[in-house]
């Protein structure tokens, strides 16, 4: 999914519940808490469902992402952002946050063209609507299956989208985004649309098990977002 940089013109902000922005330091806890409900999530999965496969999104894979793009920021801009996320809500258990990174592709540090924020992860802490819905591509055309957070989720994107302006992004992308992303982007901006990646980060795995017929009919990969690219 990819939706242009800078504010919305589509929404009153005003109207889209506060998000507040994440630092270096608020990540860890809330990687920990994310690993958990994951867990959890796949736990909870019936017995005769499909072989689940999921990156585990702890600190340190995020801190990989961040690594990269300081030195990066530090080369092109001589400073390194200090916003890494946004947030909405404060009470524990009902939170919704992401986390993102900025890829310059542009040598040039006054142009935007080809950057682009990616939206590392998406994570609602209400584990009563944990499905997975992402895991999979029906959700794109945006028309049903969401769980009503969009309003939070666009006031994250928001802010994404301000600080993608800030850094000379051109775009904000998510991958694999739930139908209550897309509902999110499409507030904020009519030009958002879902792309199918056919030519490059197309994600993959190796898997060797004993099977018969196509193997990818009997894997479901879960939470398949930037976070686990590298």
């Amino acid at each position: 999914m990819s939706i242009p940089a800078g504010e919305s013109k589509l929404v009153d902000a005003s109207l889209l519940p506060a998000a507040r922005p994440l630092h270096a330091e608020d990540l860890a806890e809330l990687c920990r808490i994310d690993e958990a409900l994951v867990r959890k999530s796949l736990e909870a999965r019936p017995k005769d469902s499909n072989t689940a496969v999921a990156f585990v999104p702890d600190i340190e894979t995020i801190r990989w992402h961040h690594a990269r793009e300081d030195f990066v920021g530090t080369e092109l801009h001589g400073k390194t952002p200090k916003v890494k996320g946004a947030m909405v809500g404060t009470e524990k258990g009902k939170r919704i946050w992401c986390y993102w990174t900025r890829m310059w592709y542009n040598q040039n540090p006054q142009d935007a063209k080809g950057n682009t924020l990616h939206i590392l992860r998406v994570v609602v802490e209400d584990e009563g609507h944990s499905s997975w819905e992402g895991s999979g591509t029906q959700h794109t055309d945006g028309a049903s299956g969401g769980h009503g957070h969009d309003d939070a989720i666009a006031a994250l994107l928001l802010m994404a989208q301000q600080e993608a302006e800030e850094w000379k992004m051109e775009v904000v992308e998510a991958w694999n985004p739930s139908s209550d992303t897309l509902g999110a982007a499409q507030k904020l901006n009519t030009k958002a649309q879902v792309v199918e990646r056919d030519t490059e980060s197309i994600a993959s795995l190796k898997w060797y098990p004993a099977h018969e017929g196509r193997i990818a009919e009997s894997i479901d990969w879960i939470g398949n977002e930037k976070y686990g690219w590298c």
